[in-house]
């Protein structure tokens, strides 16, 4: 459906992006399915490139919890963008795959990923994801509180059922 809307360019990766969260599990070790989370930046229709709306934290390690936190203190947003998530398949699999929502799937697995375990975020652009007016997630229909609002607080709710059943073990 979108695809018969789109028009201009695609999405980009950025050169090594996807080489990049692979390469740095490999040299800093798996425990617990550690996850990195590249930089974020949007790409208007001009072809002209803006930061994340949201400003990126420093290079470096988060550890488990802090994107809950983050996203329970900041109305639901998060602190990265989870669209260049870099996760080990078993991790994934774990947590069920990707939520099964009609929208923020890749939320709820980043949620759900970060209250098991740390992760590390790579200060280098991962992704231009192109912007226009037509775009989905810009649509009212997506945005309005009353769609918005329960698939957030679903998503909290699992990843705190998460964060819960690994304290008990």
């Amino acid at each position: 459906m979108a695809v018969g809307r789109a028009g201009g360019w695609p999405d980009w990766s950025g050169f090594g992006s996807t080489a990049r969260g692979p390469a740095h599990i490999r040299r800093h070790g798996t425990e617990g399915g550690r996850r990195d989370y590249p930089q974020y930046g949007a790409c208007a229709c001009n072809g002209s490139t803006v930061g994340w709306e949201r400003a990126d934290p420093p290079e470096g390690q988060f550890t488990r919890t802090h994107i809950l936190n983050y996203f329970q203190q900041n109305n639901y947003r998060l602190p990265v963008h989870p669209a260049t998530l870099c996760i080990r398949r078993q991790l994934v699999l774990a947590l069920g795959g990707w939520t099964a929502l009609p929208g923020g799937e890749d939320t709820g697995l980043l949620l759900g990923a970060s209250v098991i375990a740390d992760g590390y975020f790579i200060g280098e652009p991962g992704l231009l994801y192109r912007r226009h007016p037509d775009q989905i997630t810009g649509q009212a229909d997506w945005t309005k509180p009353s769609e918005w609002m329960p698939r957030m607080r679903l998503i909290e709710a699992r990843a705190l059922a998460l964060q819960d059943l690994w304290e008990q073990r």
